[in-house]
């Protein structure tokens, strides 16, 4: 039992020896190891992603978006037994698509 503890102590001085090497472990909500075990923080790379992102979306027209979204919807459930009920392979259109699913409680 006390083998146990010393060898667990032991890892935990390791452990906490080394934590002073990988500054970015503490404060960073983002960070991956590199190869060589030092850690990389992506917040950076990651902001730069959602001001594009954002861009992006702030162009594209709503209602084109959703009717693409429908699409894609519609193709994934084409094989299930409602798609087959409804003609799903048949939907050209949101109009397509309310006239062939009515409406339910």
């Amino acid at each position: 039992m006390t083998e146990s503890l010393t060898s667990l102590r032991q890892e935990e001085t390791l452990v906490e020896s080394r934590a002073w090497k990988r500054p970015y472990a503490a404060w960073s909500p983002i960070a991956r190891k590199r190869h060589d075990g030092t850690m990389f923080d992506v917040t950076p790379f990651l902001k730069v992603y959602a001001g594009f992102r954002s861009f992006v979306l702030q162009t594209r027209d709503p209602v084109d978006t959703q009717a693409w979204v429908l699409k894609g919807l519609i193709r994934r459930a084409e094989m299930t037994r409602f798609g087959q009920h409804h003609g799903f392979s048949d939907i050209a259109d949101v109009r397509d698509f309310q006239r062939r699913v009515p409406l339910r409680r």
